[in-house]
């Protein structure tokens, strides 16, 4: 695995990150602490005769008051920071393994930290719905001003729908995952279910889909059968579950003035027969 110490987060489930943090920290290594001191000093000049009774009637006495503690405190780092520990420490104790090629995913077993290249890919039926919601919204907004009665019927209905469309996707983005695919994992034939929860996004979403970045997480799952991931594998918990292609290609031709710009090719979930990993991403970074 090349090093990459200039990462740019684009992903980080902040309170995975420090969960498995100090449970690492605390298991394999020992507590960070600094010292810190603070000192009081205290000084009082007067003349000597009045500390010493008249003995000497001369002079000056000086005397330092040094009240000095100590205290410890566990080191707090910025979620960056921990990051980067983390990901070292994993290493460093052969926590973490990485996905190069064939042999290495041989490996790989369940409940492993691995670290790994792809290119992730929303969800295709999401993927689909959105540009269709997107292009409805176009036309509404582009509808001429001048209709007929019937268009203004038809239009209303149309409305009315992109709405609840809109509605449920923006519900959906609030309070669930968010299933991308990862393909092209290196040199392996292995492809990977990774669940986003966009708060934890560090950036705009557009700098993941489709691109080619580093995920670091958790295997929960791992299927070394040669199959392709079915609809119900990247289930969103959502309505759009019940909905299938062909259901979604007959609501965009009745929805859709020009329903040719939205093509049902490239929207299917692609064929692989590769294996199958289901990961929990703790950091997504290119």
């Amino acid at each position: 695995m090349e090093d990459n110490e200039a990462i740019i987060p684009l992903y980080l489930n902040n309170d995975m990150i420090n969960n498995i943090y100090t449970i690492i920290i605390h298991k394999f290594t020992e507590i960070k602490a600094t010292t810190s001191k603070s000192q009081q000093v205290i000084k009082i000049n007067t003349p000597l005769s009045n500390v010493t009774c008249g003995e000497y009637i001369q002079g000056n006495f000086s005397m330092d008051l040094l009240n000095e503690f100590s205290k410890e405190q566990v080191k707090i780092s910025q979620r960056i920071l921990i990051l980067l520990e983390l990901r070292d420490l994993l290493a460093e104790n052969n926590l973490l393994k990485y996905i190069e090629d064939e042999n290495s995913l041989v490996s790989i077993q369940e409940k492993d930290f691995v670290e790994f290249k792809c290119n992730l890919r929303k969800n295709p039926l999401i993927q689909y719905i959105e540009d269709v919601t997107n292009a409805l919204e176009a036309e509404l907004i582009l509808s001429p001003l001048n209709e007929s009665d019937e268009y203004k019927e038809k239009n209303q209905c149309k409305k009315q729908i992109f709405e609840s469309l809109k509605k449920s996707m923006d519900e959906y983005k609030s309070s669930k995952c968010f299933s991308f695919i990862g393909e092209s994992i290196y040199n392996a034939s292995a492809r990977a279910i990774v669940p986003l929860e966009l708060k934890f996004l560090e950036d705009h979403i557009d700098y993941i889909n489709d691109s080619e970045i580093t995920i670091l997480g958790k295997i929960t799952s791992k299927d070394f059968a040669k199959r392709n991931i079915s609809n119900n594998r990247i289930a969103s918990g959502s309505c759009f579950d019940y909905l299938d292609y062909e259901q979604l290609i007959n609501l965009r031709d009745e929805l859709l003035i020009n329903s040719s710009i939205i093509k049902e090719n490239g929207y299917q979930l692609r064929d692989s027969n590769s294996s199958l990993m289901e990961i929990i991403p703790i950091a997504i970074y290119i």
